[in-house]
């Protein structure tokens, strides 16, 4: 297919702009300081005939489009795949620094072993993609990409073989070193710093404590620190906290220096509220047994185990991303709550909304409604990506679904997972392929209607 003069032209000013997504009406601006008289039509007309193999396109929620120009290098290659190799070379696109494996290619493409070898072979010759093998499995990526953890590939692995001196030596030094910044010193174990506080550590901070420590002889990036940091967030051991407000002048205004980290006081295995054996419920292991009136297989405790559900009426409200394991979380909830409370099948109202963010509106608005619930459920999905955007959105969502609560006096279950990758989420929503994997919308069934009797009893002056 034939690029015209003016279809490059547009080409080149989408390209110069960066390698990001570009908003249209941005282009539009853009389009007009080099095309006077250009119309808004014109411009859609050039963008929808420009062909995929030129620009990328992406949908908003919003339905407006952004661009993302490939360079003309790239383009020219493109044009000479065949469908399949084209499909195969946008999905390894789409996995971005993060590679996506062989077998993952053929399980989303339904293109069999043979033709995806024989792809995958064409396009390395071309050097349209590259095959790296930051851990133990291959990945394939674009060719002029960095993987996302090939620095850090470096420290955990040496000859094939895990490193785990220089990691665990790694998490070690980064966790005292925010520990002994994050509690005031010579005052009691519960003291805390009070509101505003500015000296806990940025990343900045902690980088510059590894490089002048020289824990180990190869060079220490700032990459390979804040995935360290994401290892002691994902074990429990630090929180990251958004201060809003420049707190290292050395970053030049850098978004980084808006993120500190806290850490988190380890907890004493011998308190009697410690989570045994399931985690899930506050009671000793001599309590909780297979067959006992505690079950770990049910995990239903005497608090919940005799309430009757049959009157409940509870809404249900979920996003579409990531619709495989919403729907497991959705399924979970539904099932629990007429297995062991008996909610009547007809009293649980399941709606669907976009993404997380609608939640708090979605839930506020059923609750305002015409018809009475005693509790609602909203459950999303949101996994990290390479922006801010995960950050952001969490937090809005939790503050929103609690402020719902909050405010209209109904039992709101926050069933929302925020996690750091697929795997995790679909551990959590009882799809992994691990033994810990635990369907989480058990859990808020199980709480909805506890919250949901709770309330009424408590509006009625009965406290047992």
């Amino acid at each position: 297919m034939e690029v015209t003069e003016e279809e490059w032209t547009v080409h080149d000013i989408i390209l110069g702009h960066g390698s990001g997504f570009i908003d249209e009406l941005k282009i539009h601006e853009l389009v007009e300081e080099v095309i006077v008289d250009i119309t808004w039509t014109q411009l859609q007309e050039i963008l929808s005939s420009l062909h995929s193999f030129v620009v990328r396109k992406r949908q908003t929620h919003d339905e407006r489009f952004l661009y993302q120009a490939r360079t003309k290098e790239i383009a020219n290659k493109l044009q000479y795949l065949d469908n399949q190799e084209y499909e195969i070379y946008e999905l390894i696109e789409n996995s971005e620094r993060k590679g996506i494996a062989k077998s993952d290619i053929q399980k989303q493409t339904k293109i069999v072993q043979s033709v995806v070898e024989n792809c995958l072979k064409t396009m390395q010759e071309q050097k349209l993609v590259k095959e790296v093998k930051p851990k133990s499995k291959k990945l394939y990526m674009l060719f002029d990409i960095k993987p996302a953890d090939e620095s850090l590939s470096r420290l955990l692995y040496t000859n094939g073989e895990p490193d785990t001196v220089v990691v665990e030596a790694l998490k070690s030094l980064c966790y005292n070193f925010i520990y002994h910044r994050s509690f005031p010193k010579d005052m009691d174990e519960d003291a805390i710093f009070y509101p505003g506080y500015t000296g806990y550590p940025t990343l900045t901070k902690v980088v510059q404590c590894v490089q002048e420590t020289k824990i180990t002889e190869m060079e220490i990036e700032e990459t390979d620190i804040r995935q360290i940091l994401e290892v002691l967030i994902y074990e429990g051991k630090i929180l990251k906290r958004f201060t809003g407000r420049l707190i290292d002048q050395n970053t030049n205004g850098r978004n980084e220096s808006l993120i500190v980290y806290m850490a988190k006081k380890p907890k004493s295995m011998t308190n009697a509220w410690t989570p045994i054996p399931c985690g899930r419920c506050p009671y000793f292991k001599d309590e909780c047994s297979e067959d006992g009136e505690i079950s770990p297989t049910t995990c239903v405790t005497p608090s919940t185990e005799n309430i009757d559900g049959s009157l409940l009426r509870i809404a249900i409200i979920h996003t579409r991303w990531n619709y495989e394991i919403v729907e497991s979380l959705v399924r979970g909830a539904k099932e629990t709550m007429i297995s062991h409370y008996n909610v009547k099948p007809e009293n649980i109202i399941v709606q669907s909304v976009s993404g997380s963010f609608e939640l708090p509106f979605a839930a506020k608005s059923v609750i305002q409604s015409s018809t009475l619930f005693h509790a609602v459920i909203c459950i999303g999905v949101l996994i990290k990506g390479s922006t801010m955007h995960f950050e952001y959105i969490s937090e809005a969502v939790s503050q929103g679904i609690m402020r719902v609560g909050l405010d209209t006096n109904v039992p709101v279950i926050f069933g929302v997972l925020t996690c750091l990758n697929d795997d995790q989420a679909l551990e959590r929503a009882g799809l992994g392929n691990t033994q810990e994997k635990h369907n989480h919308g058990i859990d808020w069934g199980h709480c909805a209607v506890e919250m949901a009797h709770k309330n009424i009893n408590w509006r009625n002056n009965i406290f047992k």
